[in-house]
């Protein structure tokens, strides 16, 4: 424990060894200077305003909690128990009893900052599982926590470039980089180590134009690992230096780099399964769900746009004759080339659904009848291992609902079967009911 006197104006009138200790300053060059020497400028106007207040309440002490400049140049804290000492002087004293309490104040820090980053974790977990894109939760958190002015994810898209996935500004997600025109960013993702650059501007590393654009002074990459590969990273940039990248900012970095990791996965796992629920197991085609979907998109859009569009509805001839013959296995084989033969001869705006058992739906969206129907006699002509197909199709009239097509095109395509299958028909060509 470190004792001090001092007098009215804060000068440093006796001190005891473990003062001297403390500070690293021998007796004879400590007696006589300043205490606010010591203190951090911050903190100095703390024992004047406790001197007004022990003067006014005889008898009592007060503590206060300063920091202060150590001997080995290191900033630490000290708690500091003041009192005033009147033993007859023609002015009292100042008594102050001093502990350092550096090592308890960086625990409590140590606690309160990890209780920050675990709360700021649990709130991007959260937000992901409550339906929010986790590459949005996560930059958000990443704004909010380490006090930065932008945050981005950055993933590679199958032309090695670097893709912002994610970003705090959402007016620059798309905007791919070539691994060339970044070198640190290209470095932090071969090398999987985290990178921090305290000043970008003249910086090899850092393509200069981009880091203008955001006005970026200092900036942390952060990989984004799943077990030992990487699956994007983090972006952090502030647009003041950042001449000291705190603990706890750079702990709360690698936990929601670590949050990234499972954001990304589980929404990868949501368009799987979105993926899973609206496409066929067999075909991998759209199924009979998202076709619904889909015409009623059609419908509407051709409503507000008057646009001609066709549906049509295809039946593969005697399949069940194939099937017994050979076989459930070599059936699914058959519809799954029959799928891709429909869908390579038709546009990539076209819709192609398994509607059901050996039945295709087809869209063909801004499609005139004449059009259509030589579409359609492409897919007939298209048919693998010999088989034939049935197609019956209609044209929308401007009121028809999106039931009413599927019932035409179906009886159209009832028409095909009847009639001696391997054909297309045209609803417009029935006969009236």
């Amino acid at each position: 424990m470190g004792i001090t006197l001092t007098d009215t104006t804060g000068r440093l009138i006796s001190a005891n060894p473990a003062m001297c200790r403390l500070l690293g300053v021998p007796h004879d060059e400590l007696i006589g200077r300043m205490r606010s020497d010591f203190v951090h400028p911050a903190d100095s106007a703390m024992h004047p305003s406790a001197m007004r207040d022990l003067m006014k309440r005889p008898g009592t002490s007060v503590e206060v909690v300063v920091r202060f400049r150590r001997h080995d140049g290191v900033l630490a804290w000290a708690s500091a128990w003041l009192s005033w000492i009147h033993d007859g002087d023609p002015e009292p004293h100042l008594l102050a009893h001093v502990f350092d309490i550096t090592d308890r104040r960086a625990a409590e820090q140590a606690l309160a900052d990890s209780e920050a980053n675990l709360a700021a974790i649990n709130r991007v977990t959260r937000r992901i599982l409550s339906g929010e894109p986790a590459r949005t939760a996560i930059v958000t958190a990443l704004v909010d926590i380490a006090g930065a002015s932008l945050a981005t994810v950055l993933e590679k898209n199958d032309a090695d470039e670097f893709v912002i996935t994610g970003c705090s500004d959402a007016q620059r997600v798309g905007e791919a980089y070539a691994a060339a025109s970044t070198p640190a960013t290209a470095g932090v993702w071969r090398d999987k180590k985290s990178l921090f650059i305290e000043k970008v501007p003249g910086n090899a590393l850092v393509n200069q134009k981009l880091a203008r654009m955001i006005n970026a002074q200092s900036i942390l990459y952060q990989p984004i690992m799943s077990g030992d590969e990487i699956m994007a990273l983090l972006s952090v940039s502030w647009e003041t230096p950042v001449s000291d990248l705190d603990d706890r900012r750079l702990k709360a970095v690698e936990l929601l780099a670590d949050e990234a990791a499972f954001g990304l996965a589980h929404d990868a796992l949501v368009r799987r399964y979105e993926n899973l629920a609206g496409t066929d197991q067999l075909t991998g085609l759209p199924n009979r769900r998202s076709w619904d979907e889909r015409l009623s998109v059609l419908v509407a859009a051709s409503q507000r746009t008057a646009e001609p569009f066709v549906v049509a509805v295809a039946d593969v001839d005697r399949f069940k004759v194939y099937n017994d013959t050979h076989g459930h296995l070599e059936g699914d084989v058959l519809l799954r080339e029959v799928a891709q033969a429909v869908r390579a001869e038709l546009r990539a705006v076209d819709t192609v659904a398994r509607w059901g058992g050996e039945e295709f739906a087809i869209a063909l969206p801004n499609c005139r009848e004449s059009d259509a129907r030589r579409a359609l006699e492409r897919v007939r002509r298209a048919m693998p291992r010999g088989q034939t197909i049935s197609i019956g199709y209609c044209h929308w009239d401007l009121q028809a609902s999106a039931d009413s097509l599927m019932n035409r095109a179906d009886a159209a395509l009832y028409e095909a079967k009847r009639s001696g299958r391997d054909r297309v028909v045209a609803a417009a060509d029935l006969p009236p009911a």
